[in-house]
């Protein structure tokens, strides 16, 4: 049994939109994402030439480069993920992240290892 449809009122006429008002509407949704995603990634870059002046290491300055780029990267691509995709790609990512855990961990104990014995 399917209930009935609710009853529409005589003032919610439904005005459709023409092909290039809603291409208007697609245009500026995007530009706006991209000015937005562009600041996020001006400041990330700030943020990292303000490291690299205040930093007198060159590897700390080198190890935040990679994790703000690696970042960067992960973000755009992680936003440009199918939502039907998402799950399955997030089950073989956590799946090589705990690889890579398991391997860190194994290095570490070697390196104990070696420096104790």
């Amino acid at each position: 049994f399917n209930p009935p449809p609710p009853p529409t009122k005589a003032g919610d006429d439904v005005a459709e939109k023409t092909e290039d008002e809603l291409m208007h509407e697609a245009n500026e949704k995007q530009n706006a994402l991209f000015i937005r995603n562009a600041g996020i990634a001006s400041l990330a870059a700030s943020a990292l030439l303000a490291f690299g002046f205040n930093t007198d290491s060159h590897d700390s300055v080198s190890l935040m480069a990679t994790f703000a780029l690696a970042g960067l990267a992960g973000y755009q691509v992680v936003w440009g993920v199918a939502p039907a995709l998402h799950s399955p790609l997030m089950a073989v990512t956590n799946a090589i992240s705990g690889m890579t855990a398991v391997g860190g961990m194994l290095l570490l104990a070697n390196g104990a290892s070696e420096t104790s014995g």
